[in-house]
């Protein structure tokens, strides 16, 4: 019988379809006497003596109005890994699922237990002692319209921490913690066995997939709530997004963005609504990237962002620790390009695929998913993009641990 990893005693309070620092003046545009032009925009014109351009210590990066920058504390070491896994539940996810947990087991002993892989005599990095695993979708709902195969048309799983057991997995328990852990001493298999239970989440879920609103909601709007105790402060924060489609995030700075998923609207077909409807209805990408740099604000470097996603698997582009140049390879390759299929199977209602393998699936061109890691990556260099479409996850998951694992040795 599988065995529940318990949490410890005490927590610390975290396809499609198929810290910047604002300035701030708290003076009411107070005039200082000189006839000086003004550099911060505050109107107190510094170019005289008083020489203060843009150096004012008005800074307001919480944006609690306080007017102080809370300052960062000295690096410090981490071996803490919250471990945030995104997985598609579409209908088109039924064998991708199926690989994902089968080979989740090499990350964990990867991170856990390494090995000698360069073969110089000695282990090439310290191990994972303290590790939290969460499990969410991409399911947002659809602002309330009814959608085929969205069951919760408000909110969906509102990038909640899932851990109910699959009923297509034999024996396991009946009830799991909200996330995942591990600590030493503990038995990697156990995290890999109920990881098994909790993240083969069926297909039949909503086609409308949001995983960056998701993980949006997972760390920041939930994270004192239904996901505390998941996200800690001093840890390394990686996220792992698991889909064969797209992102289809919607505005929330726009009241009637979740027209795009009424079906009584004249525009088109559901499964390219997020590709034809994108500037009008859809997030941009930057804004995930922001809110997933704050989480990390003092220690950048400990924030890695991870794709399994629809990418050539026969690109010929470097997928090993990447850079822009790599990540670029990608978004220019030919199968990576967003076309409407005409051919006799798309009738005009789905993209061209970017990789199609028998036996394996198919995807869409992931082209959101692969600009948000790649701007993660700019910043942290801690990004990595692989291919879905294959059968071998091992080398994928090796890979992915190696992004981690460079982020606790730094």
């Amino acid at each position: 019988m599988r065995t529940s990893v318990l949490l410890p005693a005490l927590l610390l309070a975290s396809g499609t379809f198929s810290g910047c620092f604002l300035s701030h003046d708290d003076d009411d545009d107070s005039v200082d006497g000189d006839a000086d032009t003004d550099a911060d925009s505050d109107t107190d014109a510094d170019t005289d003596t008083d020489a203060d351009t843009d150096t004012d210590t008005d800074s307001d990066a919480d944006g609690d109005g306080d007017g102080d920058i809370e300052p960062c504390p000295p690096p410090r070491p981490v071996q803490a890994v919250d471990l945030l896994v995104v997985v598609d539940n579409s209908n088109s996810m039924n064998q991708e699922q199926a690989s994902l947990t089968q080979n989740f087991g090499v990350l964990v002993e990867q991170l856990t237990n390494p090995q000698d892989l360069d073969g110089d005599g000695s282990i090439d990095r310290d191990a994972v002692t303290d590790l939290h695993v969460g499990v969410i979708n991409g399911d947002m709902g659809t602002g309330g319209y009814a959608v085929m195969t969205c069951d919760d048309a408000v909110d969906g799983d509102d990038g909640r921490l899932l851990h109910s057991p699959s009923p297509a997995i034999a024996g396991c328990d009946d009830d799991y913690p909200s996330f995942l852990s591990f600590e030493e001493g503990d038995d990697p298999e156990d995290v890999a066995d109920d990881f098994d239970c909790v993240a083969n989440l069926g297909v039949g879920g909503c086609g409308f997939q949001q995983p960056l609103g998701a993980i949006r909601k997972a760390l920041t709007t939930h994270a004192d709530g239904a996901n505390a105790g998941f996200l800690r402060d001093l840890s390394v924060l990686a996220v792992v997004i698991y889909t064969d489609g797209d992102d289809c995030s919607i505005r929330e700075d726009l009241a009637n963005s979740t027209d795009i998923f009424n079906t009584d609207l004249a525009l088109g077909p559901l499964t390219l609504r997020c590709f034809n409807h994108r500037d009008q209805y859809i997030a941009p990408v930057e804004e995930f990237v922001e809110s997933l740099l704050d989480l990390r604000r003092c220690d950048p470097e400990n924030l890695v962002v991870a794709g399994i996603v629809g990418i050539p698997p026969d690109s010929n582009c470097n997928l090993t620790d990447m850079t822009d140049a790599d990540f670029q390879c990608l978004l220019d390759h030919p199968m990576m390009q967003e076309v409407i299929d005409n051919s006799a199977e798309g009738q005009g209602e789905r993209l061209v695929p970017s990789c199609d393998v028998p036996g394996l699936g198919e995807a869409d061109p992931p082209r959101r998913i692969v600009d948000l890691i790649r701007q993660i990556d700019q910043e942290t260099g801690g990004g990595s993009v692989q291919s879905i479409c294959q059968a071998d996850f091992a080398p994928v998951y090796r890979e992915v641990s190696e992004r981690i694992r460079a982020a606790t040795d730094r």
